[in-house]
């Protein structure tokens, strides 16, 4: 899954930034789907993840210095599509179960390619869409039927969450590789407080009666810890932020997905192991093995795809 040919400081980064996102955004999903399961207001603690983001996301860029400036009008499309992709995806835990979350995003990486194709022009190779199959298929086998939670609302709602971490990817690509080389935290900075009040919004209109309620019955003691909490969830949040556009940054828009991809089959292994009815099947095991295959086609697709580059540079220079 690494792209083969490229500088080996790139593919250092590009390794060290998986491994982060990893990490932080199996934490964060486990820590989410606690925290809905007792504070059942998903968007609202979505807005206090991002507005928490914004706070270290400007500290450290003035801390680092003044960046290249940057409009608003610049990051507006970024903005509506994470916070379609946060504010539903959040939402959708509340009325499905994290298994079957996954087994939807595993989908991105075909919305990735088919967007880069329309909006982008990108060409996307044959074999790269070959790779797919492999890559989505055996990312729904492991998850399937592992206590799926069904529900129309919520596979609708996820969905549209898929529709804004594809268009997520595919917006950060251009914005980090092609537009000048704005940096993740620059980025961060400007992006993450409009999305915060676009959530805002969102929780406003959708939860805002139901929270009242919530307050006016429960003690302001237990408020406030689920806002501190939420406010720790930020702190994660801001770390999957950076690791993902790190990876982003990188490598491209659908290398970063395959590896959301490879990254699905960590968080149901995780699930199985501290879940106390969690079984390690067969049917997760041909999954895995099938992802990774499709994985390792992608990898061999851009290894073609990078010599055949290189080849057609050194005929030119001839």
């Amino acid at each position: 899954m690494v792209e083969m040919g490229a500088p080996t400081s790139r593919i250092q980064r590009m390794i060290w930034a998986t491994i982060a996102n990893y990490l932080f955004y199996c934490m964060w999903t486990m820590m989410n789907k606690s925290l809905f399961a007792k504070f059942p207001f998903p968007l609202f603690s979505t807005m206090m993840q991002m507005a928490t983001v914004s706070i270290i996301a400007f500290i450290v860029v003035a801390i680092r210095g003044q960046p290249k400036p940057v409009s608003f009008s610049t990051v507006m499309p970024l903005v509506g599509a994470r916070s379609v992709d946060i504010g539903c995806g959040n939402l959708a835990l509340i009325f499905i179960s994290v298994p079957l979350q996954q087994i939807i995003k595993s989908l991105i990486p075909i919305f990735v390619c088919i967007l880069q194709v329309v909006f982008r022009r990108r060409y996307v190779s044959q074999p790269v869409w070959i790779s797919m199959i492999p890559l989505v298929g055996g990312s729904m086998l492991t998850t399937f039927a592992e206590g799926l939670k069904l529900t129309s609302i919520g596979i609708i709602v996820e969905l549209f969450s898929v529709l804004g971490r594809a268009g997520k990817a595919v917006l950060s690509d251009g914005l980090l590789n092609d537009s000048g080389k704005i940096d993740t935290y620059t980025l961060l900075k400007y992006e993450s407080p409009g999305s915060a009040a676009a959530v805002g919004i969102m929780a406003s209109l959708l939860e805002g009666s139901l929270l009242m309620k919530y307050v006016m019955e429960h003690s302001g003691y237990e408020f406030l810890y689920h806002c501190a909490y939420s406010a720790l969830l930020g702190l994660l949040m801001f770390l999957v932020q950076v690791s993902y556009l790190e990876l982003i940054a990188s490598s491209s828009a659908i290398t970063c997905q395959v590896l959301m991809n490879v990254k699905m089959l960590l968080l149901v292994v995780i699930a199985t192991i501290l879940t106390p009815t969690g079984v390690f099947t067969v049917t997760k095991g041909v999954g895995i093995a099938v992802t990774f295959l499709g994985g390792l086609m992608y990898s061999w697709a851009k290894q073609r795809e990078m010599v055949a580059k290189q080849r057609e540079a050194a005929e030119t220079i001839q």
